[in-house]
């Protein structure tokens, strides 16, 4: 995270084409699925997920390649 934070300071995140910055983030618990019934946390396996603005989801390992992330989370953004 702190590499990614740094290459954004730096300008080094993006093409320079499309939304560039920060995409607020929230996290919620499913709607009608009882805590106690969740699944085994992701942050054990390594995994996470991104949810984008339009509700789509990537779920990724913690190896993930983050120029890439990005290339796929905004291509997600455009489909409505």
């Amino acid at each position: 995270m702190n590499d990614w934070r740094k290459a954004a300071r730096e300008g080094r995140l993006g093409s320079g084409r499309g939304i560039e910055g920060f995409i607020p983030a929230l996290l919620v618990p499913e709607p009608g699925i009882p805590v106690a019934a969740t699944k085994p946390s992701m942050a054990q396996s390594g995994l996470m997920e991104v949810l984008s603005a339009n509700g789509r989801r990537v779920i990724v390992d913690r190896d993930v390649d983050v120029e890439a992330l990005l290339r796929i989370v905004r291509g997600l953004e455009t489909l409505r």
